[in-house]
């Protein structure tokens, strides 16, 4: 450990250089803390020009994940950490904006890293606030700002409805094709209808995913503290493969003035293990879920003997876009596809990942008894979320699978989908179960009045089996106590309970 102190200022070059070799500099000095000084610091690469240029004139299609949200697909990263340990990033009042499509800051095999007082924001944004001019029956007229630089070659595959007061209206409207009408004033084609609101804006994204803002791999005991993103083309932070993560203060909401935060996921633990733990964070106006926690059920192909080819299966691929494989000595649980029933357990003794069939190869301990779904379960991560605020997300505020769960201290406020959904989603490939869960002390106001969002047909909590005949064993003990409800939608259900060993509300 060295103990010194590194501004980025004392190295030469772009800021891009001065970046990398303060990256380099970290990974070379354990317990350096590099000192990144307020300002505004605009950062663009050859390849995020170019992807913002060909996103916005069509040239990626009507839905661009289709193409750069895929295997593999290349992206840079601004500042990218590799291999530092025991090291501090102090950036406080300094704000990275990116000018195009790409991740602002990735950690992969660190440890016991702090970031602080980072801010991330897009300029310009990777969406549009436009004015309605008409609805109608599988179409909706958008008058676009001037300076916009939105065309009818422009993808707009989500459009959503703006209340007066920034907030989401009820109602998504998924669109794949459109038309000019008049200079300014284009016509989007789609579903579902959206229904009357006031205020007249509407709010289109111009992808679904791309690269997160934070990309956190492979690495564990990552602190990230007062951290702030404002926008990006994709997800706020995607944590995979990590163990135990310490996200205080960090906050996911919109520029002032801006409709939006970020065009997916506020916050996603894919595979993770150890302890997740949020605390004092804020997530506002996430087009999806602000916290999704899961890890990822294969399919299993026979290649002889004891040998499987296990692909993920999912619409995205595994979400860091890299075959997803179990290690050797980890335990692969078997579950029937239908109930999720368990059927046995299963030791990896070898592996090694298959990029043209883009899935891991491995060796079991013994053969698989019978055809059925594989979930790694090594990988059931503790997950405290405590004293956080939720505000105007689209989808769900909490997606959870874990051995444990906490949730308490919370305010879930104006959010049209179901304030917490614990189920593991097949479809996704997104597993497991829950062993337990505690949500205690928190307030639900306003929420689970949309028509987009909503499982279960609940507004504050939906436990379901998430399979065609889920077992009652999918999830174990869960415990609703405590909290206080005002302003729901009646005669929607506040509660929704289905899969779990046991259930116990005392509101």
């Amino acid at each position: 450990m060295t103990g010194r102190t590194r501004t980025l200022e004392e190295f030469q070059g772009s800021l891009l250089e001065r970046l990398r070799l303060a990256a380099e500099d970290l990974a070379a000095h354990p317990g350096t803390t590099l000192y990144i000084p307020p300002g505004d610091y605009r950062l663009e690469t050859p390849l995020a020009r170019q992807l913002r240029a060909e996103l916005m004139n069509g040239g990626l299609g009507d839905d661009p994940e289709k193409l750069i949200f895929t295997p593999y697909f290349p992206y840079d990263t601004a500042l990218s950490l590799c291999g530092v340990h025991h090291c501090t990033v102090e950036a406080t009042g300094a704000r990275f904006l990116l000018a195009g499509p790409m991740q602002a800051l990735s950690l992969e095999a660190c440890s016991q890293v702090v970031v602080r007082g980072l801010e991330v924001d897009c300029m310009p944004k990777p969406f549009t606030t436009a004015s309605v001019v008409r609805k109608g029956t599988g179409y909706l007229d958008l008058q676009l700002p001037a300076d916009s630089g939105v065309s009818e070659r422009t993808p707009a595959p989500r459009i959503v409805p703006i209340l007066p007061d920034g907030g989401f209206a009820s109602g998504c409207m998924e669109s794949f094709s459109r038309t000019a009408l008049a200079p300014g004033i284009i016509r989007y084609f789609g579903g579902p209808d959206l229904p009357s609101w006031a205020g007249g804006k509407a709010v289109l994204i111009h992808t679904y995913h791309y690269r997160p803002a934070l990309f956190l791999a492979q690495s564990h005991g990552i602190h990230l503290e007062n951290v702030t993103v404002r926008a990006q083309y994709g997800m706020g932070l995607l944590a995979w493969r990590c163990q135990d993560l310490s996200l205080r203060t960090l906050n996911v909401i919109p520029s002032p003035g801006a409709a939006i935060s970020v065009n997916t996921d506020a916050c996603h633990f894919a595979s993770c293990d150890g302890t997740i733990q949020l605390e004092h964070c804020c997530f506002h106006a996430s087009e999806d879920d602000a916290l999704n926690v899961h890890n990822y059920y294969y399919d299993a192909v026979p290649l002889g003997r004891t040998n499987y080819l296990l692909p993920v299966n999912s619409p995205t691929f595994p979400h860091a876009q890299v075959i997803d494989a179990p290690l050797p000595g980890e335990i692969l649980g078997l579950y029937d596809r239908n109930t999720l029933q368990p059927l046995g357990n299963y030791t990896v003794t070898a592996q090694e990942e298959d990029h043209d069939a883009l899935a891991a190869r491995v060796t079991l301990d013994r053969s698989l008894d019978q055809n059925g779904l594989l979930l790694n379960q090594n990988l059931q991560p503790r997950i405290i979320v405590r004293d956080c605020q939720f505000q105007s997300i689209l989808t769900r505020c909490l997606l959870l699978r874990g051995k444990t769960v906490l949730v308490t201290g919370c305010t879930f406020r104006d959010c049209p989908g179901t304030a917490v959904h614990i189920a593991p989603e097949t479809e996704w490939r997104e597993g497991g179960g829950v062993g337990s869960a505690l949500l205690e002390h928190n307030l639900f106001d306003h929420v689970g009045f949309g028509d987009y969002g909503i499982h279960g047909n609940a507004s504050v909590l939906c436990v379901e089996g998430g399979c065609p005949s889920p077992s009652m064993a999918v999830h174990g003990r869960i415990l609703f106590r405590n909290n206080q409800l005002q302003n729901l939608s009646a005669p929607r259900p506040s509660l929704s309970v289905s899969g779990a060993e046991t259930f116990r509300a005392a509101l």
